[in-house]
């Protein structure tokens, strides 16, 4: 018997030391509360204003270089470094559009990867 259970206590939720233990027909559950320390380290991180600053921005191609012995596909990553981070999404995938157009191997995905330094505000 846990400290705190009541022997014939029905299906209720209590204060305990376990996260549960069985009883008569069911589960009677123990919710273990959190220290005070952990709860004000929470509040000050969930206040916390925090900005991204972008640092650096690179398109990476995903093409298909043919298949393997089992027909599946096999992939191939083509990276493209210094994007610059304010560029437009549109613009980024116009540019990737261009490259596919010059490439002999089959673009199957676009993706777009961007840096950025956290800073408080």
């Amino acid at each position: 018997m846990l400290a705190g259970a009541a022997p014939d206590a029905g299906p209720d939720i209590g204060i305990g030391e376990d996260v549960g233990t069985p009883w008569r027909g069911g589960w009677r559950l123990f919710l273990i509360p959190p220290h005070p320390a952990t709860m004000e380290a929470e509040k000050e991180v969930r206040y916390m204003a925090v900005i991204g600053i972008p640092v650096d921005a690179s398109l990476r191609l995903v093409v298909q270089v043919g298949t393997d012995q089992a027909g599946n596909p096999v992939l191939r990553n083509r990276t493209y470094n210094r994007v610059k981070p304010e560029a437009a999404n549109d613009e980024v995938f116009q540019v990737a559009q261009a490259l596919a157009g010059l490439m002999a191997d089959q673009v199957v995905e676009v993706r777009r990867q961007d840096q950025r330094t956290l800073a408080e505000a």
